[in-house]
């Protein structure tokens, strides 16, 4: 469940850099945690800038210099897909658990999916439109649920991942 106050098309502020931009992505994770995407602001339009993702307790929404009006992207307050469902790709009949389902301020919501393998599921995924995924009703992974946990960091320091080795097999 996504855990930010912050919206999509919301200009921030990292509190750590000083640096801001705008939120172009707010992403869920099958571990529970929630990552904001901010792109930076520049001034140069040769510039290509990359969206960075910071743990939502890092920025601070600030009023946009510019007044860029955000636009009217919205999260749904009951998403068809989150981390931890199985899927099955309709186009390509790929099946596999979802490991983060982002949404874009542009674009539909996509889901990594970790395709299956025979014992457990590759720990690299492929990223799907979520219109095209259809959710196994009866198969769900994990323990996925707001915990209430204040502290978004739980999952690790950032920039960090930790595979869930019971997903993995052997693999890890």
């Amino acid at each position: 469940m996504i855990d930010t106050n912050i919206e999509l098309g919301d200009y921030v502020q990292n509190r750590q850099t000083n640096t801001n931009g705008y939120v172009t992505d707010i992403a869920d994770h099958f571990p529970g945690c929630t990552r904001v995407g901010v792109r930076p602001r520049s001034h140069d339009r040769n510039e290509h800038h990359e969206t960075e993702f910071y743990y939502p307790d890092e920025l601070t929404v600030i009023a946009d210099p510019s007044g860029v009006e955000s636009g009217d992207a919205r999260i749904p307050a009951d998403p068809r897909i989150e981390p931890g469902h199985v899927v099955e790709d309709e186009v390509t009949g790929l099946r596999g658990l979802v490991g983060v389902v982002t949404y874009n301020q542009f674009n539909c919501p996509q889901a990594c999916v970790m395709p299956e393998t025979d014992d457990g599921y590759a720990s690299d995924g492929e990223w799907i439109d979520a219109p095209r995924l259809t959710v196994e009703a009866d198969e769900y992974v994990g323990e996925y649920e707001d915990s209430n946990d204040d502290d978004p960091q739980s999952t690790g320091p950032m920039g960090t991942s930790k595979p869930n080795e019971s997903l993995a097999g052997d693999r890890l």
